[in-house]
């Protein structure tokens, strides 16, 4: 299954990225920046082999994934021969002993769908639908329902997943970065090992066709793509049905597969944490106004 890339609108410069000016258009907050106690969560319901399972949308992945607890759950037997490399976000890769065949069936639907997912060790969760599978039964468009949306407050050290922008991309646009230690992130990647940013670009102009938003992007030294696009504004602003003309796919090749899902695990290290969990424990004791978010970064 295809990979998807993407194409900045004609009259363009060659980069859909555009230095911080005045704003305009949306401006897309990232949850990294907001309480860090809640998070929006995407999922997909839906049954394999009759057995209820939460997935995870990805179109960031090159095919579907199973993880292991899984396929052993269900009693699956990986198709012998079929070993293959994955190559996660940060460019290392990790080998899949295999693929199986399952039949899968959206929730509230009679129809199945034949799909081969692939065994990824130490995967976070139990099935991954990727890009190809998600755009031909059309839940990115038609059927973008499917994918349901809910904000949950959730454990200190997790969250959802974030904008990226590789480092070299981010040096020959010029982009400013900003290295400051508060964005230096702890990301988990696809196959559970983890990666650190380097900082974040503030406040650039996103475009793809006439749709502009300006984002902030955390940067990644070794991301595989130039730009890796959060959930939140793929799904949010129902990227793929309000800008189809400017996506093509792009074959990741017969021997290798491409999982770029990454999730925000920790914003901050040691005693920055601490304090962030303080802050937010004072702010729910004491009522809003009483504290600044300056007690935080003056302790960088």
């Amino acid at each position: 299954m295809p990979n998807v890339e993407w194409l900045p609108a004609k009259e363009a410069p060659p980069s859909a990225f555009h230095p911080p000016t005045r704003r305009s258009g949306n401006r897309l907050l990232h949850a990294a920046h907001k309480n860090p106690k809640n998070i929006t969560r995407y999922a997909v319901l839906g049954e394999i082999d009759g057995t209820p399972v939460e997935a995870l949308p990805d179109t960031g992945a090159s095919e579907c994934f199973i993880s292991a607890s899984m396929v052993q759950k269900l009693g699956l037997s990986q198709a012998p021969g079929t070993e293959k490399t994955v190559t996660v976000a940060n460019g290392t890769q990790t080998l899949s002993p295999g693929c199986v065949h399952v039949k899968w069936k959206f929730a509230k639907e009679r129809k199945t769908h034949p799909v081969k997912c692939w065994i990824l060790p130490g995967c976070a969760y139990d099935v991954i639908l990727g890009s190809g599978f998600l755009k031909a039964t059309q839940t990115l468009t038609k059927w973008v329902n499917r994918i349901k949306r809910t904000v949950v407050s959730l454990p200190r050290d997790t969250g959802s997943d974030v904008m990226l922008v590789s480092l070299k991309y981010a040096r020959a646009l010029g982009l400013s970065i900003d290295d400051s230690a508060s964005h230096k992130l702890e990301l988990e990647l696809g196959d559970e090992s983890t990666a650190y940013t380097c900082g974040l670009v503030h406040d650039v102009q996103w475009n793809v066709g006439d749709r502009a938003t300006r984002c902030d992007f955390y940067v990644l030294e070794d991301l595989n793509v130039d730009v890796v696009l959060s959930s939140e504004y793929v799904f949010d602003l129902d990227i793929y049905s309000e800008c189809s003309g400017y996506l093509f796919d792009v074959d990741a090749g017969q021997d290798l597969l491409e999982l770029c899902h990454i999730r925000l695990i920790s914003r901050y290290g040691g005693r920055l944490n601490k304090l962030e969990e303080q802050f937010f424990e004072d702010l729910e004791e004491e009522g809003p106004g009483i504290h600044s978010l300056d007690l935080i970064a003056g302790e960088r």
